[in-house]
Formats: C-alpha cells, structure tokens, sequence
C-alpha cells in the first residue's frame, strides 16, 4: 500500500511454495520496489488461500484475476496465530510477553513502528478460520492489550523490515514520519494448537470492571515493574508511564562501590546517570543500548549481566525489575547485531551526549604467519603478543623496553623475559640493544612480516579486546583465549560455524586433547563457542562449533 498523496496500492505478490525459485521471485519483487524511492507499506496474509478462487468482497464484488488475494470465501489454513499489541509502548508489551513466556509459550515478536506483533508457531496446519477470532477473543478476555479488531481469516499483518508509512496518509500530521519495522524476537519453536488454547484458558479472566483499570490491576506480572494499590474498585493513584528525567543526578563514589566489575571513571556521564536506576518508559531501551555499549568496551556478558541485575535492584526512582526478564534480554542483546549508536536515539539523549568517536571499532590485521605458528609459542607468550599489537595499533608506539611491557601488559619482568625468549626465536618479535656501551638493555619491536603469500585475518579489535578482558578478569584463561582467537582465524570472512577435529585443533596450537576438552569446558560456560556432537561411523565423531564473539 503506498501511503504518500498519490495513495494507491502497488501489486499483490503471490507466494506458491518456499522453493528457492519463489523465494528468487520474492527478492526481485522486493528489488523492484525499493528501487523506486517511494514510502509502501508491505503485508502479508495470515492465512494461504486458494488462488484458484477469486475473492469476493463483504458487498459481493469479485477480485480481477490478475489481482486476486485472501478474502473470507478463499482462505484455507494457517501455521501460525498471530495478535496485534498496536499503539503501546515498549516497557508495555514486554509486560505483555512476560504473560506468555510464564505460560511456556515463546513468541517470534515484531516491532510494527507503533506497537507489535506476538506469533505464536504451530507445529502444523489448522484449516480452523474462527481461530483469529476465537484466540483474540480469548486474549482480551484474560486481559491482553491486543487490538480487538483483528479477528477474521483473512486478515493481513505488516511484514518485518518494511517500512510503516501510516502517518503520509493522515493530513492533520505536519512532520510524517517513515519507520522501519523488524524481528524484535526470534523463536523456532513450535506448539500444539490444543496445548496453546489450554494454557491460554488456565489464565483467569478479567472482569469488565478490572479492564478500565487494567494498567494497574494488581497482579504478580505487574508487580515485577510498578503497581498502584487498587481498593473498592477507585484508583488511588495513577501510574506514571514515563519518567520526567528531572532528577539526573549521580554519586561516583556510591556507583563504584556498587558496580566494582566496571570501570566507572572510565564511563562517559550519561552512563552513570543511566546506572542510578531504571526509568519508566526508557527501562528496556536503558537495557539494550547499555548491553551493546559495555559490549564494544570490552566487556564480556556475564560481566554486563552482573551489572544490569544490580541496576535491576535499584530502586530509586520506583522501577522495579523481573532479574529472570533481565537476564534474558540482556543475552538476546548481547548476540544481537544491534549497534549502541543506532539506540542512543534522542530519548536517551536526554540522558547526556555520548560521543560517538569514543570506540575504536575499526578492525585489526593480523598477518597468518601469527596463527601458523601458535605451537610453536607459549599460550602466555600469544597473550602478550597480543596486548603489545593492540597497544601498538592504538597509540603508534612500535618500540617497548621490557618496563614498559610489564606496563602494558600487567606481568612482572621475570615473567616477561620468560615468555620473550618463545615470541624472538619464532619471529613475532624482533630486539636491539640501543647502546651497548652505556648497558643500555634491549628494546623490542613488533616484527613488520614480509611474508605475504600466507595471507592475513582481520579480526575486530572489539572482538580482541573482549578476550583480553575476559582473561584479566579471570574469566578466561591464556589457553582458552589462544583457542578462541583460532577460531576466528579458521572462520575467516566473517563466518561463525567452523568443522575441526581436536587432533588438528591440539596441533596448530600445540596442545594435547585432554589441555583442549578442559579449556573448551570454561568457553561453553561463557558462551563464547558452542559445540555440537556428530557422530561418523560407530567409533567416529566429530564436533561443529559456532563462535558467539
């Protein structure tokens, strides 16, 4: 549907079967209409139908039959059930999914541009068409916020990674606006329509009376962010849905002793107002754009996710948070693609500037004759390697005196000419004594490789950084970084699936199978690698790894 002032609709796109050849004409039809610049709004259709059958309108006109599409007398069945949380705020329908989730029942969720879509998968076809109807019905009487105008069959939803339009179609709009829409969440899993309708009917149903105050109803679910007290049916007081950030002020030494696993002086200001608590109306966006900003820091996600459920537990400006809801996002958020820039929109803004120049995301070269030779150096020697290429690379500064590499890299100097010894024989690391009359001792430099036939790995220096961090925590140790960076040198291109036997992987790094089954137990349980069994022959198996970092 076009929404400017020539408003018209486009075509209809018919998809017949999920064949590659469909999917091809879908790209193209897509292609087509991006390309001519102009604001449509997409749907789809709940329901297929047959195409064979024209559809017929409620006054009893047919549909031409270039332009046939799903009407009541034509649909068929469906795999999905689909409910419209439309014009709500985000704190709201994650109150609203919270519901579901305590019912087992996990949704494929889409931001719509003014509210969202809730999808529920079926693990087969139902040919009910009362089902939109009788789910909506269900819904709104167990007291969801769903739109109550979507119940028949032939109903079509807005598709994700369109756009929403609406607003160039109303005339009373001075500045329209255009907004993307996409997947807020993703699930593959699929339920019976009977086990769905069942736990739907266990809720307990609202009466007419607890629907005008149905924001503030007091119930457990609500009580998890902020509730009123409700007596003889009269609201007491009303909920604020969104916090007046008036009261934007912090205390760096109360913040440093609550959120010891951060560095708080690094932390720009509008941070540590963030870290005060949460705000109502701004909780889930507060969430994600912190999440994805202690990420590009260097953080890893039990680390974020230790920070975020103090931050749940504060309760300053009375927003109180689930820690199990918390927990949950901040995973989702943590292996999400989002960027915190794209987030810091003008809401948060209101927090403080953030300047965007503050992260380095820029990627790191590293020459493969590095990765070659990972067996025939220490694990420790590879971490120091590291902390001294980074160094380089982020001040300029190519020649280090073993001080300052004690500096850099946080060892003692016995330890450092220890593991210097590996890094010189093996040619990472080149030295020269700067004036041996005066007992001056060796500095040492990177060396600049002049082998170029082996290739190179860009790697992203957040991704290095995460790592490093993660060992000096102590989350990670010298082993499993080495093992870690590894792979990001075999998924090279920017792939996260990997095919390796332990034997190769112990032999490019030099290490035996027992050193690697124990390291690779602290990379599952930080959910950096994840490894899946698949079995050869009768005595034969093999794992295929997936990194998330």
């Amino acid at each position: 549907m076009r929404r400017d002032q020539n408003k018209a609709c486009y075509r209809n796109f018919k998809l017949y079967r999920f064949a590659d050849t469909e999917l091809e004409r879908l790209y193209k039809f897509l292609l087509e209409l991006n390309s001519k610049e102009i604001p449509y709004c997409l749907y789809y259709s709940v329901y297929a139908y047959d195409n064979n059958q024209l559809a017929v309108t409620k006054d009893g006109k047919k549909s031409a039959v270039w332009n046939n599409k799903a009407a009541l007398n034509n649909v068929v069945g469906t795999q999905i059930i689909v409910t419209d949380f439309d014009d709500i705020t985000e704190d709201e329908f994650l109150l609203e999914r919270l519901k579901l989730a305590q019912l087992g029942l996990e949704t494929l969720d889409i931001f719509t541009g003014h509210g969202f879509q809730s999808i529920i998968l079926l693990d087969k076809m139902t040919e009910d068409k009362t089902l939109v109807k009788k789910v909506t019905n269900l819904m709104l009487n167990k007291g969801f916020r769903i739109d109550s105008k979507i119940k028949d069959s032939a109903r079509i939803m807005r598709l994700p990674y369109t756009y929403n339009c609406k607003e160039l179609s109303k005339k009373d709009i001075e500045n329209p606006s255009v907004i993307k829409t996409f997947i807020y969440s993703e699930t593959e899993k699929r339920y019976n329509l009977e086990y769905v309708l069942e736990r739907l009917e266990g809720l307990e149903s609202v009466t007419e009376s607890q629907k005008t105050i149905e924001e503030i109803e007091i119930k457990e679910i609500e009580e998890k962010v902020k509730t009123e007290v409700i007596t003889e049916n009269k609201v007491r007081n009303v909920i604020q849905l969104k916090d007046s950030l008036e009261d934007l002020t912090y205390n760096k030494e109360r913040l440093a002793e609550l959120y010891t696993m951060l560095d708080i002086e690094s932390l720009p200001e509008p941070i540590l107002k963030m870290l005060e608590g949460f705000r109502m109306g701004y909780a889930n966006s507060m969430l994600l754009f912190l999440t994805m900003y202690l990420k590009e820091q260097g953080y890893p996600k039990s680390t974020i996710a230790e920070a975020m459920l103090i931050l749940a537990s504060q309760d300053r400006f009375n927003y109180a948070w689930s820690k199990d809801v918390v927990k949950t996002e901040v995973s989702r958020f943590y292996y999400s693609n989002y960027d915190w820039r794209s987030i810091f929109t003008t809401e948060l803004q209101s927090f403080g500037y953030v300047e965007y120049n503050l992260i380095d995301k820029s990627i790191l070269t590293i020459n493969n004759y590095v990765f070659k030779n990972l067996n025939k150096i220490s694990s420790s020697s590879f971490y120091i390697y590291l902390k001294l290429l980074l160094k380089q690379d982020m001040t300029g500064q190519k020649i280090f005196t073993v001080d300052e590499m004690c500096e850099v890299v946080g060892y003692k100097r016995r330890a450092i000419f220890k593991h210097l010894d590996d890094l010189v024989k093996v040619g990472l690391i080149d030295k020269k004594r700067m004036n041996r009359r005066q007992g001056e001792e060796y500095k040492y430099y990177l060396s600049i490789f002049t082998v170029d036939n082996i290739g190179f790995t860009k790697i992203s220096k957040g991704s290095i950084k995460l790592l490093l961090n993660m060992v000096d925590f102590k989350q990670l140790n010298q082993t499993q970084l080495a093992i870690c960076m590894y792979f990001k040198y075999i998924c090279y291109g920017g792939k996260t699936e990997a095919n390796i036997s332990q034997e190769s992987l112990g032999n490019a790094l030099g290490l035996n199978r027992t050193t690697i089954t124990k390291a690779f137990k602290g990379i599952e349980s930080e959910e950096l690698i994840y490894r899946e069994k698949e079995d050869i022959s009768d005595f034969k198996f093999k794992y295929n790894y997936t990194i998330h970092y």
